[in-house]
């Protein structure tokens, strides 16, 4: 995701990506601010300016670099987990924008059937394949790569691919557990219903997807007990911040509409149930005795 330079290492190898690190003994506070303006500003700026110079043979790379990127600190430290919460803020920023974004398009070419087609497997379908564009666009355009990646066309559609994946794979996550929550009138059903518990659960699948193809990918082979957990951690912070945004500004038609229905379900079904037990009451007044 666009937080990759906090999960995989610098995405840096390449100086005219990020000439000087800023250096970790930065106050927290700094550190915080640094990683969410680049994450959420610089690195998206500079994934389109260095597509843009490979396509025209231009070199406006380096002069668009107007922030360095954090000196990736060590796994657990204070400074690691200030440096994901800052990228994930700026992420969740652009995120948000790309999804409401997308969620247009997708209304403009679904919106003719919608009367026709709209019942949950419907907009569950159309829902993975809006948040499998949101991660294809937002990990293949705004995400730079690195010299050392290799033929960076090959680079830039692998990431792509990997953004695509790990989206599809969070969302339908996301959407099984509500799913499986229709039936549960207690805490854990409310939990799995809300959109922010069942995104951060979400995030354990979520993560373990995209560690496994990043890394296997990369030519690496299967991922790390390590990187997966660091993915697992980082995917769950992330869905959580994401799904809470989307409560603030909305989601998209196809997401608002199904979670109405399953909502909606769902009180039908507790409303049924009310209802047997009055009648098993009435029938059998002694029963609560």
């Amino acid at each position: 995701m666009g937080f990759d330079y906090y999960l995989d290492g610098p995405i840096h190898k390449s100086d005219m990506l990020a000439p000087h690190l800023a250096k970790e003994h930065e106050s927290l506070p700094v550190q915080f601010l640094r990683s969410a303006v680049y994450a959420g500003v610089q690195q998206p700026i500079s994934g389109v300016v260095q597509l843009a110079d490979k396509i025209s043979g231009s070199h406006m790379l380096p002069k668009v670099q107007f922030i360095d990127s954090c000196e990736q600190a060590d796994f657990g430290t204070a400074s690691w987990h200030t440096q994901q919460f800052g990228a994930m803020l700026g992420v969740t920023a652009g995120l948000l924008l790309l999804t409401k974004g997308v969620g247009k398009a997708s209304n403009l070419i679904a919106g003719p059937i919608d009367n026709i087609a709209e019942h949950q497997g419907a907009l569950a379908l159309r829902s993975l394949a809006e948040a499998s564009t949101v991660g294809f666009i937002h990990n293949g355009l705004f995400r730079p790569v690195g010299d050392d990646e290799g033929n960076f066309y090959a680079a830039r559609f692998k990431n792509a691919a990997v953004g695509a994946g790990t989206y599809a794979t969070l969302t339908a996550s996301g959407l099984g557990l509500k799913y499986l929550a229709q039936g549960q009138d207690n805490i854990i059903g409310t939990v799995l219903r809300s959109n922010v518990g069942s995104t951060v659960i979400s995030g354990v699948p979520g993560g373990f997807a995209y560690a496994e193809m990043k890394s296997l990918s990369d030519g690496k082979g299967f991922a790390s007990t390590t990187s997966i957990g660091q993915a697992v951690y980082s995917f769950s912070v992330l869905g959580g911040a994401f799904a809470a945004g989307k409560e603030l500004i909305g989601s998209t038609h196809a997401e608002e509409r199904l979670n109405a229905l399953m909502k909606s379900s769902f009180e039908a079904e507790r409303s049924k149930a009310v209802e047997i037990a009055k009648q098993n009451q009435w029938l059998n007044p002694g029963t609560n005795k």
